[in-house]
């Protein structure tokens, strides 16, 4: 086979036939009872089911209106614009523009720089993961706005160094990516829907991720043409400054914990 430079396709090719029965065998072993357990399931839960569709055609149209009283509506705009503060902190600018970033340090290789990134944020994830139970949701967003803002001010004074500024440029790269998985990243779409009770969280996600792919399309295709008007440092700056506001913001007006008057509706 070596001798055939398109050898390697053979391995997708021979294995087939055998993984293909294996297959077939156990969706045959399943199926039968998979059938058997829906018939049951479907006997059992008759009675269940025209209750609850009675319920909800008639609380659908109260929770409509409950999202968007007084209290809700503050923390639905508290809990979407943490969206829109991920999108100004920079993130999909440096991720479009790394590969700009490392060849003005002098790195060539695409591959390495993206490999980087992605280890980069693999470790803030791993960090979130183990210090989210330990310091709590609010916490570690502060401390992901603050890093942030840290790590843009790290980058402009790299661009003005001389011989030490691949490392400051590339620490600065690395340490955003790092403080970006562990809160800004994967938290408002956590905190969004523990601010609302159960009959109101749906409703309440679904209008906070609208505003996140929204926001996420305009900041996309705007980056790059202000980018050429002001220049990179300049954008790189309103970067670090929306991320100050970020920290500011989550300090100031979100909520440490889920509220006594969400718990209060949710238990009714």
């Amino acid at each position: 086979l070596t001798s055939d430079a398109s050898w390697w396709r053979s391995m997708f090719v021979l294995p087939n036939p055998a993984l293909y029965l294996c297959l077939a065998c156990i969706a045959f072993t399943i199926m039968p009872l998979k059938s058997a357990s829906m018939k049951i399931e479907s006997i059992e839960n008759t009675d269940v089911e025209i209750a609850e569709n009675s319920n909800d055609a008639m609380n659908t149209e109260i929770n409509s209106k409950a999202l968007f009283n007084v209290h809700y509506r503050w923390l639905l705009f508290v809990g979407s614009f943490l969206f829109v503060l991920q999108q100004l902190s920079g993130v999909n600018g440096l991720i479009f523009f790394s590969g700009e970033l490392f060849r003005a340090v002098n790195i060539q290789s695409e591959a390495l720089g993206s490999s980087t990134v992605s280890f980069a944020l693999m470790i803030g994830t791993i960090a979130a993961s183990r210090l989210l139970n330990r310091l709590g949701k609010k916490v570690l967003l502060l401390i992901s706005f603050i890093s942030m803002c840290i790590s843009w001010i790290v980058l402009q004074i790299g661009f003005a160094l001389g011989s030490a500024r691949p490392f400051v440029v590339i620490t600065a790269l690395l340490m955003y990516m790092v403080s970006f998985a562990v809160g800004a990243g994967p938290l408002p779409a956590v905190v969004l829907p523990e601010l609302f009770p159960l009959t109101l969280r749906a409703r309440a996600t679904a209008i906070g991720f609208s505003v996140y792919w929204t926001s996420n399309l305009i900041f996309g295709l705007i980056y790059l043409p202000i980018a050429e008007v002001v220049g990179f440092r300049l954008l790189y700056a309103f970067f670090a400054i929306c991320s100050a506001f970020g920290a500011w913001f989550v300090h100031s007006y979100l909520p440490s914990s889920v509220s006594p008057t969400a718990i209060a509706d949710d238990n009714h």
